[in-house]
């Protein structure tokens, strides 16, 4: 296949997802069948959601239920995961791209627990430093910390406002 026609292809499935999800009211058979049409997009939604992560007693077969146990929104995470994943670390090679498949792999870890957490704690949007601050104030943790944890990725930003002289202070959170 040449590589013109390839990255063509992946542009039309991408607009056809992004259709899907920016629409007013989400379809879900349009969903399932635009998945279905990416087979590599079906088999991460059912190895998702049979994975430990979720401890389900019977795996889940269909990717409608698939679909329906995640949710759409957790759908759209895999999705659009998947699609970075692929256009991100396609030139690298070796260290590098293990690196970046571990930067990833990360990522969902952290944005799926986060979600998990705040489902739980019937929070709102958030994101994960952000509910890390409220989990860590909620366990009486001291403000030093608590702050180190919101700002973990602005660790010169944590570390002036939580009155702590060492900027990488923050890297051990």
């Amino acid at each position: 296949m040449p590589l013109a026609w390839g990255v063509a292809m992946r542009v039309r499935v991408r607009t056809k997802f992004y259709t899907i999800f920016t629409s007013p009211i989400l379809n879900s058979d349009a969903l399932k069948q635009a998945i279905l049409e990416e087979p590599e997009l079906a088999g991460e939604i059912l190895r998702t959601v049979n994975s430990p992560f979720y401890g389900l007693v019977q795996p889940v077969e269909s990717l409608s239920k698939a679909i329906l146990y995640l949710e759409h929104r957790e759908a759209r995470n895999i999705i659009w995961r998947l699609y970075m994943q692929e256009t991100s670390g396609q030139d690298l090679a070796g260290e590098a791209q293990k690196t970046m498949e571990n930067l990833w792999n990360h990522s969902f870890i952290v944005s799926r627990g986060s979600y998990m957490i705040a489902k739980n704690l019937r929070v709102g949007d958030t994101d994960h430093a952000r509910l890390g601050h409220e989990v860590a104030r909620m366990w009486g943790l001291p403000d030093k910390i608590t702050m180190l944890v919101e700002d973990h990725h602005y660790p010169a930003w944590a570390s002036g406002g939580a009155g702590i002289d060492d900027p990488r202070s923050a890297m051990v959170v």
